[in-house]
């Protein structure tokens, strides 16, 4: 498979690729990339928009909802998203990757978690797995918190399908910033809180919190663990490849200096 643009620039913006120049085909001097407002890549996207900028093109970031993402790539109506989460997203969106409306193109990161979470007082109280949760309905008020909609299908599923006795409980869809702004306001006051949580991300910091055990249907094994990959919409490797001849593996800087999915 051909390394698109995407995959070169950060490489280019560091001196790597000599004098860039933009990508002769118009269309691919905008990019258009995802942004869901999650903190966990919104440095990566503000990082590569910034060094595209820097080489000439013209990045494009918009908020979107998860779903709508896939259903613009898919249209091809966005070029990248930094933030394939998997395998929690490929089963989620496993028709688009059956049909190949979205590729995937390399490895951001490996070692990730995605799962339920609770503040660690409700952790010492004996809240330490998904099967702990409707024991204690009266003190979470029935309800977990999730980011934005198109995000939560595994916990809709879940509620639905009345899994770990949580038949009647409420996912109350925000977004991330909604999500945490509701633990900030539960933690100081001792409240009860279940929700979404995932590593690696500043709440990790910021919180004393507990992923919660047995969740392997929802979001897999290990606390839901993933790795997070950037995908790209059907054709846009071939459309917009790297310019002719630069390799970054050529080059003698260590790539343990940049990010590893440059070098995939």
């Amino acid at each position: 498979m051909k390394k698109p643009i995407v995959t070169f620039v950060f490489a280019a913006g560091l001196g790597l690729a000599g004098s860039a120049v933009a990508a002769d085909k118009e269309a691919c001097q905008k990019v258009r990339i995802s942004d869901l407002g999650w903190t966990d890549i919104a440095l990566t996207n503000a990082t590569i928009a910034a060094l595209f900028d820097a080489l000439g093109y013209k990045p494009e970031q918009n908020l979107l909802g998860l779903n709508v993402t896939y259903e613009m790539l898919k249209g091809g109506d966005l070029d990248v998203f930094l933030g394939n989460w998997r395998p929690i997203q490929d089963e989620q969106f496993k028709a688009y990757y059956d049909e190949g409306s979205v590729v995937p193109l390399v490895t951001n990161l490996e070692g990730a978690k995605y799962t339920l979470a609770v503040p660690n007082y409700v952790a010492d109280a004996g809240v330490k797995s998904f099967a702990d949760l409707a024991a204690h309905a009266d003190k979470f008020g029935t309800k977990i918190y999730a980011i934005e909609p198109g995000s939560n299908q595994p916990l809709l599923d879940m509620v639905a399908a009345g899994r770990h006795g949580l038949k009647d409980w409420e996912i109350v869809e925000s977004s991330e910033a909604g999500m945490l702004a509701q633990v900030e306001r539960s933690i100081p006051k001792s409240e009860w809180i279940v929700f979404l949580g995932w590593q690696p991300h500043p709440m990790n910091l910021s919180y004393q919190m507990t992923y919660l055990a047995g969740g392997d249907v929802e979001f897999g094994p290990d606390f839901g663990g993933a790795t997070v990959r950037t995908i790209v919409r059907r054709g846009y490797a071939d459309d917009c490849p790297m310019p002719p001849g630069f390799s970054p593996m050529s080059s003698s800087i260590s790539t343990t200096k940049m990010p590893a999915w440059i070098w995939s």
